[in-house]
């Protein structure tokens, strides 16, 4: 089973081959590290797919849009029990492209997962890092698969800490992703990302005003319907953004007060960056949302 997110939203997909095999080396260490602290632990590599389980049951999911709403259509995934875990490590091709940059945390229902998406040792393509565990896994296990995984950012079962994030002030308009400030009107172009990850509406962007990009940018695109497949589309509107998931104080305070905080998202609390397409140039079958 491999993992799919949708914006900030895990779900489940079919199996798919993998572009390439995790390096034996890493897999070497994976295995020596969980079977010392786990000797039961079902370890295997399929389809270039690197899982390793102990302790998992089926869990009854429903989908959640990037817009908080939940969806009545349910799916199952294969999740921890209480003292359990499942950790998948695969290699894809090219740099990541996904909207979930960098080390964090999902609060899922029923048990969080750490993802991370770093590169490889030579640049070229990247690692799909997820691992679910309970409430209950022994530490010590935790910490050998962190310390195995010294391709990710994690450090004992913690993300870093980045030291250089940006501190906002109010009335301060922040720089997006496309290199101008929210807000701005601009025309971007590009094409549908088929990426496993990214859903229908995240746009390549190759172009911005006319002018080409360094390194394309991959961007939701809100107030249409989807995007087409395998058609280069120009947009017209702005960037802007949104916090997704819930904030940490919200579960911090709960459990100060005795209280568990129901209905734990499986966003991960963080900055959602997104387009709002205001008009569409081409193709002209696409069309804006009608109403915004």
């Amino acid at each position: 089973m491999k993992t799919l997110i949708i914006g900030t939203l895990i779900l489940a997909t079919a199996a798919l081959k993998c572009f390439a095999d995790p390096p034996p080396e890493l897999v070497a260490k994976l295995t020596a590290a969980i079977h010392e602290h786990c000797p039961n632990a079902q370890i295997v590599v399929t389809n270039g797919l690197f899982t390793a389980k102990s302790g998992t049951m089926m869990f009854t999911l429903h989908t959640r849009q990037m817009t908080g709403e939940i969806l009545t259509n349910t799916f199952q995934e294969e999740g921890p029990n209480y003292k359990g875990f499942v950790l998948n490590v695969e290699v894809e091709k090219g740099p990541y492209m996904g909207q979930a940059f960098g080390a964090q945390e999902l609060r899922g229902p029923y048990y969080p997962t750490f993802i991370d998406a770093p590169p490889t040792e030579d640049g070229t393509n990247h690692y799909w890092i997820t691992f679910s565990y309970g409430g209950g896994l022994d530490p010590k296990l935790k910490q050998a698969i962190f310390h195995a995984l010294s391709i990710t950012t994690f450090q004992s079962g913690e993300p870093i800490i980045q030291t250089k994030q940006p501190t906002l002030r109010s009335g301060d308009v922040p720089i997006g992703s496309l290199g101008f400030s929210v807000g701005r009107y601009l025309t971007v172009e590009g094409v549908r990302v088929d990426g496993i990850k990214t859903g229908v509406q995240t746009l390549h962007v190759d172009t911005v005003n006319g002018v080409k990009l360094s390194e394309p940018v991959a961007i939701w695109i809100d107030n249409i319907d989807l995007l087409p497949e395998n058609k280069r589309c120009v947009l017209k509107g702005y960037e802007t953004l949104r916090m997704v998931g819930s904030p940490p104080a919200y579960f911090y305070a709960a459990k100060e007060a005795g209280q568990t905080a129901p209905g734990r998202p499986q966003a991960g609390w963080q900055i959602s960056l997104y387009f709002v397409a205001t008009s569409v140039i081409s193709p002209s079958d696409l069309k804006v949302e009608k109403g915004n």
